[in-house]
């Protein structure tokens, strides 16, 4: 093999890394290389059953180059009697015809013609021109079943990812039924035992009330006794009485006894009628609701959990009314009251404001002085199980559960922290839901 022709068949074998079925300037290239190699002008056609070809040879056909190959006829013909007249107009004499079998398809047939009166194709031209044929149809169709297998690879990787996804989404959806279903546990417990709680403290209350009324007139029946008795009642014996008894400071004592008992009841009584109004069951069907006593309610349900820790601000601004289920958007901000509570380790400040962000939305931010989230955790804070509290403190479905009831609403739930500084919750609300019905 000459330099040349190795330096053409290094260029074909780098081309030929590259070739596939769909590459329009295949067969141009491929009759170049060939002309390049056999030294001729090349030309090329597809051979069928129904068509006849009389510009290379008389009515040559697809059954005649068949028969040929099977007989083992090379279609070389260097010193071929007749001329040859190509579409293009010029006059060739010696023709090599190359075809190219897959199966029992022909599907291509390299023509090689030489000007009149040049060298006569060799046996060498043949075998380079077959050579040729056989390496680009083969690498070809090995380029392109390897494309069709990546092509079903990254297909089977999209299925595998969509189904992990989907995998997880049911993970999700299961955890957070479970959850769910323990915070309607929770709520029927909380509910049974604020009604256990009310019968009685009403007892209490009404027994109050007529305390206070006995005491005023035990304090009027004791001042007309010391007005009819005169100055007898100023005896020593009396006085004494009176002294040993402490009389004048029970009288100043005892109706701010009864006020204070009072407004302990009915601090009780609000407690009873939050923990009531956050658990009562519902069919999650969306009502009108004012987002303001959706938050008090979730405020009084938490107090405890936050007086120890932090002073609550609030920042309400005027809000139109929204569309929702009160008791789940309650849960939420429970969930985000807790959690800002829990962030606290001194004594601290939760910041909750609302406003009316745009004129088809309202925004509620929950802000805490805590101790922050670290930025690698941030990105999971809403996934199903994922906890930065110590073990035991914490479930971690608190956030996501709350992150599918905003979704729900079609609404957004974000946070933002600063290590050290503290957390915002973000819930963004529509005013109107899209779609009139129950919250999934």
């Amino acid at each position: 093999m000459s330099k040349h022709q190795h330096y053409l068949w290094s260029e074909i074998h780098e081309w030929l890394r590259h070739v596939h079925r769909d590459q329009p300037e295949f067969h141009r290239e491929l009759l170049t290389r060939a002309s390049l190699l056999c030294e001729g002008h090349a030309g090329g056609i597809a051979l069928d059953p129904d068509h006849s070809v009389s510009w290379i040879g008389r009515d040559l056909t697809l059954d005649k180059v068949l028969e040929w190959e099977e007989q083992g006829y090379g279609l070389l013909a260097p010193d071929a009697p007749w001329r040859c007249h190509c579409p293009a107009g010029e006059e060739f004499l010696p023709v090599m015809a190359v075809p190219y079998r897959q199966g029992e398809q022909l599907t291509l047939t390299l023509v090689l013609i030489r000007n009149a009166g040049s060298e006569p194709f060799a046996r060498e031209d043949e075998l380079n021109a077959n050579r040729l044929i056989q390496e680009a149809m083969s690498t070809m169709d090995k380029n392109t079943l390897l494309e069709e297998l990546a092509s079903s690879n990254a297909a089977l990787r999209q299925r595998q990812d969509e189904q992990d996804e989907l995998i997880r989404e049911l993970k999700q959806a299961r955890d957070q039924l479970m959850q769910s279903e323990k915070m309607a546990s929770i709520g029927q417990l909380a509910a049974g035992v604020a009604h256990e709680i009310n019968n009685p403290i009403g007892y209490v209350r009404s027994n109050l009330s007529s305390l206070r009324e006995y005491t005023e007139s035990l304090l009027a029946l004791n001042d007309a006794f010391a007005e009819a008795l005169g100055e007898k009642f100023q005896s020593p014996e009396l006085q004494s009485l009176c002294r040993s008894h402490d009389l004048e400071f029970i009288r100043e004592d005892l109706p701010s006894l009864l006020d204070e008992s009072r407004d302990g009841i009915e601090r009780v009584e609000k407690i009873i009628r939050s923990l009531r109004d956050f658990s009562r069951t519902d069919t999650g069907e969306m009502e009108s609701l004012d987002i303001h006593q959706c938050l008090n309610k979730a405020l009084a349900v938490a107090r405890n959990e936050i007086k120890y820790r932090a002073t609550v601000e609030t920042d309400f601004a005027e809000l139109p009314a929204i569309t929702g289920v009160d008791s789940q958007l309650g849960q939420v901000f429970l969930n985000l009251l807790v959690n800002a509570a829990q962030a606290i380790e001194e004594q601290g400040l939760i910041t909750i404001s609302t406003a009316h962000r745009d004129a088809d939305h309202i925004e509620v931010r929950i802000a805490d002085t805590g101790k922050g989230v670290d930025p690698d955790n941030l990105d999971r804070l809403f996934e199903p199980f994922f906890t930065t509290k110590p073990v035991g403190k914490g479930t971690g479905l608190g956030l996501s559960l709350s992150y599918g009831i905003v979704q729900s609403h079609q609404g957004e739930l974000s946070v933002s922290s600063t290590p050290g500084e503290g957390t915002t919750f973000r819930v963004v609300l529509p005013v109107q839901q899209a779609a009139s019905g129950a919250a999934e």
